[in-house]
């Protein structure tokens, strides 16, 4: 929507007559965020040029990679990322100072069968949302969620994470 800069369906602006609007890729698999009660900080710095796409905006991608630059390497050893989600709450541009955080979430040991810690067949050990907040504007940009399962012993990737 150009007067609110906010994501459409496309429905509401495609005049379905002229086209065929195809099946979800990802059918129910589309999850809507809630930032966290309790974050712990993270780091804090300013949109650069390298951040910035041909629209002069931050790159999709950037919010992730700040995410996933905050883990350390013993981390990427012992742990596998197998669920990625993100929610773009509001957009960022070039030189706006951002602080992102983190909650963590164990998966509930007593219940091994929670639907809603499987992915794909496996169970997660933790999830962890990030919270994106470009200070500013005084928002919050993005949250983005990553599950990880524990790496089993004889993972050919342990050594090189992806």
């Amino acid at each position: 929507d150009g007067a609110t800069r906010r994501p459409v369906r496309p429905e509401t602006v495609i005049n379905a007559g002229n086209y065929r609007i195809a099946a979800p890729v990802m059918p129910g698999r589309t999850v809507k965020l809630k930032e966290p009660a309790e974050i712990s900080p993270c780091a804090q710095f300013r949109t650069s040029w390298g951040d910035i796409d041909a629209h002069q905006h931050v790159n999709n991608v950037r919010y992730a990679e700040w995410c996933l630059d905050w883990y350390a390497r013993e981390h990427w050893q012992s742990h596998r990322l197998v669920e990625y989600d993100i929610n773009f709450n509001a957009e960022m541009v070039w030189g706006q100072d951002l602080a992102t955080g983190i909650a963590i979430e164990a998966a509930p040991a007593a219940d091994m069968s929670a639907t809603d810690w499987q992915v794909a067949g496996r169970y997660l050990q933790e999830r962890h949302t990030h919270v994106i907040r470009n200070l500013s504007e005084d928002n919050i940009a993005a949250l983005v969620r990553f599950g990880w399962e524990a790496r089993q012993e004889g993972d050919r990737d342990a050594e090189h994470p992806a």
